[in-house]
């Protein structure tokens, strides 16, 4: 809004106005001169056919645009973005103002968990697998030992100061 000699007036998309000491500003980003990204995170269950929950992804990606108006561009699907713990992550992402961020990702959310309970896509939650403890047999073979030993050897001189490259 406004730049003085030693403040700085800002103001949010709903009209606050937030005075700050220019010496206390180490970054300011204008998120109202381009779209910004909504971001929609799915997990499902590993059991479920991949193919198959992307085509039903594509089939339906029109359809939940045109139940979010607030979506410029998208929503677009970008993969699988991680494989969690209890999983399969997909990330959805659509273009939309920054005042209408979080309205278009709580949207999102909506409509991807009404499209997948439609077509019995199972969206995972945490689960805990209880068993009894297998009881394995040591092979004892001396041969195997060394052979295992001389493997991991080689292995941990063949990568030598990878990890040093990755920091």
């Amino acid at each position: 809004m406004e730049i003085g000699m030693r403040t700085t007036k800002l103001i949010d998309y709903r009209g606050n106005i937030k005075i700050v000491n220019n010496s206390k500003i180490s970054t300011v980003i204008n998120q109202s001169k381009k779209t910004s990204v909504a971001l929609c995170y799915v997990g499902v269950e590993y059991g479920d056919d991949l193919p198959r929950i992307e085509l039903v992804i594509r089939d339906n990606l029109e359809k939940v645009k045109g139940n979010i108006p607030e979506i410029i561009n998208g929503p677009y699907y970008k993969g699988v973005d991680s494989l969690g713990e209890s999983s399969v992550n997909l990330l959805f992402l659509a273009d939309c103002k920054e005042e209408d961020i979080y309205i278009v990702q709580r949207a999102m959310n909506r409509e991807f968990k009404i499209l997948f309970d439609a077509n019995n896509i199972n969206i995972a939650f945490p689960q805990i697998t209880v068993n009894q403890p297998v009881t394995f047999e040591k092979s004892g073979n001396a041969r195997t030992s060394h052979e295992a030993r001389m493997f991991t050897e080689e292995q941990r001189e063949a990568s030598k100061g990878l990890e040093l490259d990755q920091e």
